[in-house]
């Protein structure tokens, strides 16, 4: 199984667009058939929310490695303050999936990062502990943490940010 990291940068006047998409977001779900027979997919929604940010975002930037390398650095490995960690929680859509960040949250991030720099030995812990190849999964973890910074500069205050996702 792998996973898929996309960073999007949308202006401010496509907030109520991205709420709007947000709540009318394509689902498929699949359910049983009469007496237990079968499936039947069942459809709700307008379009798939990735597909309102490809078509409405400013610009997109795909990472370049699998997903779960953000999720086992910036939701593992990183350990932010109470208040970030509350404002990064919030940003998190129900499904977790979908992180919005304002200008304010990224910025925080990226003083938060900065101040913090990844430690060659406990990276090398935390990729053992994760049953990693400590070897090749350290240089991705430092360039996780560089491309973090890069994304999250890119948020201005006329600008929100939206990390997807997949698994």
């Amino acid at each position: 199984m792998s996973s898929i990291a996309t960073f999007y940068i949308l202006a401010e006047d496509k907030r109520d667009l991205f709420t709007e998409a947000r709540k009318t977001e394509k689902t498929v779900t699949f359910k049983k058939g009469f007496f237990g027979f079968g499936v039947r997919e069942v459809v709700t929604g307008d379009r798939f929310l990735w597909e309102f940010l490809d078509q409405e975002a400013t610009s997109k930037h795909d990472f370049d490695y699998s997903g779960f390398i953000i999720v086992d650095y910036f939701f593992t490995f990183v350990q932010l303050p109470d208040p970030l960690q509350t404002q990064l929680t919030a940003a998190t859509s129900p499904d977790g999936h979908y992180f919005q960040f304002e200008h304010l949250l990224a910025s925080s991030l990226v003083d938060h990062l900065q101040s913090h720099p990844p430690d060659h030995a406990e990276l090398a812990e935390f990729a053992r502990e994760q049953g990693h190849d400590a070897s090749e999964c350290v240089p991705l973890l430092i360039e996780t943490h560089s491309t973090l910074i890069q994304w999250f500069r890119l948020v201005t205050l006329s600008q929100f940010g939206v990390l997807h996702l997949t698994f």
